[in-house]
């Protein structure tokens, strides 16, 4: 069976990262890419150099030797995938692909960076930019036409995606432009050359049979939906591209309800949880990414935002699982469900649950089951997934103070002390840190961090906050995180208080405050998949 589908791409522009900047000269974090499988050998390189297609070959690798040549001094440029740094990869893979096929030019590469005092770090399996908050682009398509779209609307090109649910789901889509084939890096090459501004005619063909009711029909179009962020998402994503689809008629109403429904979720979720038995109080709700409180205020909150819900929302609560390579590899198979099971029925908000989910059915029908990993050991927020372990909200809010840069005069420094933040999966509790503002203890634990908030909720608007982040901004990384548009860093451990940033950054957005994160510089995080 095979899904053929045709898209309108809308290019917002020509080489922007995925928050809308351009690159530009004095960006000082860049990514060089040669993607492949594992258990591959490939005897051609792809390159991607910042996000961007390059080309193949010889040709591409000089090409990007003659940008890394123009970058300025302090520059971090990370490379990957570092097979080298795959410990279940069958071993036959090239460690560094273009080293492996252009030595010479791999060597240059290092001359360069010696050069002009660049930093050199890989990773594996990446690298990959993060979005950050502002990061737009790649969405399932809001608009969706019947059949074609409308008259007045003109074409620069037509993309034609094809999905074999037979095969191997890697290989499945198959994407087509004047019937030549596209896979994942030419695809990428193609969008990158469209005009600014233009847009691509697609359509979606099915065979009647594949469509014969309503439940084969609302089936296709979850699939269409599912298969979307891997075969064109990621990509639209990455050049800043908004789509519309057009799809036969009888699948409109069901790809619409897919869209509707998309944009009228309240999605709920919670941060600072540290497993069964964590106090009420020191959970932090959120809905739809924004702070809602902590505790039972939390969830007053939630209730209230629920009761005033229009007709047609959803609303959407997390459900615990073990899932990844970490759960099945530590547990058999039927204690991994057994788990599963067990941690399905667990939330932070166990008293008010009855209360919450009476009042979610009432308003809207049912409860949407949406995804947290959970945890194995330790009752600490670190192992329960419970805070900010990748610093997206760092990189997304205020201003990083990176190693050759100067913080501004400050009215308000919030740290902590007694508690080592640099220990991995086998850490204290996190409540068992003490805070300080201005170097002076004010409490402990989340009680304590409350007291720090009521100090930094009362300062003048436009007041400049300094806090202290478990970050390293120096280069070479070890475990390099990267945001797009964000000098590369990385983490050297996780603050006690980093399951509660969105409490901080709620109290700076209302007291239109200045946060500026301080990084420890410490050492490299020894633990990578701790950052993955």
């Amino acid at each position: 069976m095979r899904i053929t589908v045709v898209l309108l791409v809308g290019i917002l522009c020509g080489h922007i990262v995925s928050d809308g900047r351009a690159i530009a000269q004095e960006k000082r974090g860049v990514t060089l890419v040669t993607p492949f499988a594992p258990g591959e050998r490939p005897t051609v390189a792809n390159f991607y150099y910042d996000g961007r297609a390059i080309g193949s070959g010889r040709e591409a690798f000089q090409e990007i030797l003659g940008q890394v040549a123009k970058l300025p001094a302090g520059t971090s440029i990370v490379w990957g995938p570092n097979y080298a740094r795959c410990g279940a990869c069958s071993g036959r893979e090239p460690a560094c692909l273009p080293k492996h096929l252009h030595p010479d030019l791999w060597k240059e590469l290092l001359e360069i960076v010696a050069e002009r005092k660049l930093t050199l770090s890989s990773d594996y399996p990446g690298p990959s930019i993060g979005g950050k908050g502002s990061a737009k682009g790649g969405e399932f398509p809001t608009q969706v036409f019947a059949e074609s779209p409308p008259a007045d609307q003109t074409f620069a090109s037509v993309l034609d995606w094809e999905i074999d649910l037979k095969i191997e789901y890697r290989n499945r889509h198959v994407i087509t432009s004047n019937a030549v084939v596209l896979d994942r890096f030419n695809l990428d090459l193609h969008l990158q050359k469209l005009p600014e501004g233009s847009r691509v005619l697609v359509r979606l063909k099915a065979d009647d049979d594949e469509l014969r009711d309503g439940e084969a029909q609302r089936k296709y179009a979850n699939r269409v939906y599912g298969e979307w962020p891997v075969a064109l998402g990621s990509h639209l994503r990455r050049c800043n591209l908004t789509a519309s689809l057009v799809a036969p008629a009888v699948l409109v109403p069901h790809l619409k309800d897919r869209t509707d429904a998309q944009l009228k979720v309240l999605s709920i979720d919670w941060k600072n949880f540290h497993g069964p038995g964590t106090p009420h109080g020191e959970v932090l709700y959120l809905v739809n990414g924004r702070y809602a409180g902590r505790g039972d205020q939390g969830i007053d909150q939630i209730i209230s935002q629920i009761e005033k819900l229009e007709p047609g929302w959803k609303v959407q609560v997390p459900h615990y699982s073990l899932a990844g390579r970490y759960a099945t590899e530590r547990f058999s198979r039927d204690e991994l469900r057994r788990r599963n099971e067990k941690l399905s029925h667990l939330v932070p908000f166990a008293d008010r649950q009855k209360e919450l989910i009476d009042k979610i059915i009432s308003k809207t029908g049912e409860v949407i089951a949406g995804s947290k990993r959970g945890g194995t050991d330790g009752g600490t927020v670190l192992n329960w997934s419970g805070g900010d372990r990748y610093a997206s909200r760092i990189a997304s809010f205020g201003r990083i103070i990176y190693h050759d840069q100067t913080p501004k005069p400050t009215a308000l420094k919030l740290a902590w002390t007694g508690y080592n933040a640099g220990q991995g999966r086998d850490r204290k509790l996190e409540t068992s840190a003490r805070y300080t503002v201005n170097d002076e203890e004010v409490g402990e634990g989340v009680e304590g961090f409350a007291k720090a908030m009521q100090r930094v909720e009362a300062l003048p608007e436009g007041s400049v906050v300094q806090v202290k982040v478990c970050l390293r901004t120096s280069g070479p990384f070890r475990c390099p995180l990267i945001y797009s548009g964000q000098r590369h860093f990385e983490r050297t451990g996780y603050e006690p208080y980093f399951g509660m940033f969105d409490w901080l950054i709620d109290v700076a957005e209302k007291r239109k405050l200045e946060i500026e994160w301080l990084p420890d510089e410490a050492g490299g995080c020894d633990d990578c998949e701790l950052n993955k």
